[in-house]
């Protein structure tokens, strides 16, 4: 079978090989990333950086700079 394909594409059997492993590995990573890690997002909580902003600019703007 890969003979007549290696025929008709013009490339040996150890490329077809290649190439149809190549295409194996895409179509599972593909699926995975799909089908299975579809559900799994993870949702970040919201937090406000008002607090830590106002104190990094409080202690920041009393220093002298060289």
């Amino acid at each position: 079978m890969l003979k007549k394909i290696s025929e008709r594409v013009g490339f040996t059997p150890t490329e077809i090989k290649v190439i149809l492993f190549l295409l194996f590995v895409f179509i599972v990573g593909y699926s995975v990333k799909t089908f299975y890690l579809l559900g799994d997002k993870t949702s970040y909580k919201e937090f406000d950086y008002l607090a830590e902003d106002s104190t990094f600019y409080e202690m920041s703007g009393n220093k002298d700079t060289v």
